[in-house]
């Protein structure tokens, strides 16, 4: 299987894309900023970066709130935050699919799934440039 990808899938996005990765993932990735940012999780220098990520079935758990801290401290360094002061910039991360021998390991061993998916987000990243 090769990898595919596709851009602005979603029209109500300010960018959105999805991507096919050869162990068996796809996943829909919508971003959308800068908007405004709750007081609380305001930075007067730059943007706040809001990752969520959406498990292929049920609801998150620690393994996608590590996946978000992960993915949004790589960003943090690409992205251009001081742009945009006391803004956010949120991006939600849909797995749409998942292999089924993963869910397995993944349920026996969180760290499994979680490097297969940090791995293939990077690749993604590494795609974009």
């Amino acid at each position: 299987m090769d990898i595919q990808t596709s851009l602005h899938p979603l029209n109500r996005a300010d960018g959105s894309a999805t991507y096919t990765s050869p162990n068996g993932y796809s996943v829909l990735a919508a971003v959308n900023g800068p908007v405004e940012v709750q007081r609380r999780d305001e930075l007067p220098e730059e943007a706040h970066m809001e990752v969520n990520v959406r498990p292929h079935d049920g609801v998150g758990q620690v393994k996608e709130r590590h996946l978000e801290v992960v993915i949004a401290n790589m960003l943090r360094d690409v992205v251009h935050l001081h742009m945009f002061p006391r803004q956010m910039v949120q991006l939600t991360l849909q797995i749409l699919k998942a292999p089924v021998d993963d869910k397995a390991i993944g349920r026996t061993n969180p760290q499994a799934e979680s490097v297969r998916l940090q791995s293939t987000f990077t690749t993604t990243n590494n795609c974009t440039h």
